[in-house]
């Protein structure tokens, strides 16, 4: 890939990892965050003495307004996995339990307020420093529920979506003479089970159950092609989005793509945006934040037109 804006956009549009912006109507105090899926990574800084820096991702899941799951990403050093486990799960000592940033959260309300009460597990107070700082970062970037954000009940305020757009709609962008078309068309000619393509997607199904319980491939024989590019994009409105015809991906939706080679068939199961690589063209993934790159929507449904690369 030569193209290094593109590169990067490519990467953002696999993986859905957006730069964060806060949004307009930022939570605070006991304003309860839109339900979504919320990542952010931390460095935790070490005492240096007893254990060093390390870094770790703190994921936060948020429905109906509640807390319903926690977790974290293991430090790259195994002597560091002991505090963050306090600092996760707690901490039982002869004066009592000492509660974890997980029993503290789950099952209370998604709110800065929530967050703030906990207080850091003794034995890990770094970690628990980091991990906190960490969870109300998420929530001051997090939109309130109900209040200006992409998923909320309006469809009339502008929107950021992961979108699957046809090759043809994609490089008539205003900038794609300067976009390098081998970032995708290597895998233009790849039919259904014979490899996955970065930041491409096809609609036709690629895996079957067989009556025996085991998985076959099936993309060739259902005529599996890469279609398009799966991009961040700005709409005026959820309407625009919905009105081109493609079908909404949650954060519930999932498949299985399947790819045969070798003489082995391969499988990974894709959730939520990454569920878009097997979806029809125009299909969308809501973002809860403005990402770092995109093309803007215009026009109709029957012409939509993207412009060049924000």
């Amino acid at each position: 890939m030569k193209n290094p804006v593109l590169k990067k956009a490519i990467a953002l549009a696999m993986g859905a990892s957006l730069a964060v912006s806060i949004p307009v109507m930022a939570a605070s105090g006991d304003e309860v965050v839109r339900d979504d899926t919320y990542k952010k990574t931390v460095t935790v800084k070490g005492d240096g003495e007893n254990f060093g820096d390390y870094t770790t991702e703190l994921t936060l899941t948020v429905k109906d307004g509640k807390f319903t799951a926690v977790s974290s990403t293991d430090p790259a050093d195994e002597d560091n996995q002991e505090y963050i486990d306090w600092a996760m799960k707690g901490r039982t000592r002869r004066s009592g339990t000492i509660p974890g940033l997980e029993n503290a959260l789950v099952g209370n309300d998604a709110t800065q307020k929530t967050v703030e009460s906990w207080d850091s597990v003794s034995g890990a107070t770094y970690s628990s420093e980091g991990l906190k700082k960490a969870a109300l970062d998420i929530i001051a970037e997090a939109p309130v529920a109900g209040k200006d954000s992409p998923a909320s009940d309006s469809t009339s305020k502008a929107v950021y979506v992961m979108m699957n757009i046809p090759y043809d709609a994609f490089y008539g962008a205003e900038d794609a003479k300067n976009f390098d078309t081998d970032a995708v068309s290597s895998a233009t000619n790849k039919v259904g089970n014979t490899g996955f393509a970065g930041g491409g997607y096809h609609s036709a199904a690629t895996a079957n159950i067989k009556e025996d319980g085991t998985l076959e491939a099936v993309g060739g024989a259902n005529g599996a092609h890469m279609e398009g590019v799966t991009w961040p994009v700005k709409a005026e409105s959820l309407d625009a989005v919905k009105a081109l015809g493609g079908k909404e991906v949650t954060e519930d939706t999932k498949v299985t793509v399947a790819t045969a080679g070798h003489g082995a068939v391969s499988s990974s199961e894709r959730t939520g945006a990454d569920a878009l690589m097997e979806a029809p063209s125009y299909s969308y993934y809501v973002l809860a934040n403005e990402p770092a790159y995109y093309l803007e929507l215009s026009g109709d449904e029957k012409a939509p037109v993207f412009s060049s690369l924000k």
